[in-house]
């Protein structure tokens, strides 16, 4: 309960054995809060494309479209922008991947000192009533899955002009396969 837009918590992780790098993605965590691990995650195959990740924090619920949660996104933006970041694709989990849903298209509108956002990605998580940007846009849900419907995910991925899906199977033992 402490995040707010002037004072938030943020992980980054450079690239390792690169300069800075002037391409980002920036993550928005899930409900629970923002954890290292599922920073880590994401930030391990985003070094190996020569990203920096961004794990910005908000309100346990991880609900980014309400109350503190777009200032502390536009604050990110601007940091990232200070900092050399000039263009991002916006990634978000769970929650966050509704509140990357929900803020894409305010978050894409070209402003001066922020980068450029060249891209969205949601995890298990979507809006399809959201208005989306016009970039493209992969979803990544998973065909079973008990918190996040196949409705929700394919709804939010044929809303987006250049949105794409990938749905692999979930099974009984909540490991994931490829279909």
């Amino acid at each position: 309960g402490l995040q707010r837009p002037t004072a938030f918590d943020v992980l980054r992780v450079a690239p390792e054995k690169a300069p800075a790098s002037k391409q980002a993605v920036v993550f928005l965590h899930g409900f629970a809060g923002n954890y290292v691990f599922e920073c880590h995650l994401l930030a391990r195959t985003a070094r190996g494309l020569g990203l920096s990740t961004i794990c910005p924090s908000t309100g346990v619920a991880g609900e980014w479209w309400r109350d503190d949660g777009p200032a502390i996104l536009e604050a990110t933006m601007a940091e990232a922008h200070r900092q050399g970041v000039r263009e991002v694709v916006l990634a978000g989990l769970s929650n966050g991947a509704v509140g990357a849903a929900r803020l894409a298209r305010r978050i894409a509108r070209r402003r001066k000192g922020w980068p450029r956002v060249r891209g969205v990605l949601l995890l298990f998580g979507g809006d399809p009533g959201a208005v989306p940007a016009a970039v493209p846009t992969l979803v990544i849900g998973a065909r079973g899955d008990r918190r996040v419907s196949q409705r929700c995910v394919r709804g939010t991925a044929s809303r987006a002009p250049r949105g794409r899906l990938v749905l692999p199977q979930a099974r009984e033992d909540g490991e994931q396969r490829m279909v």
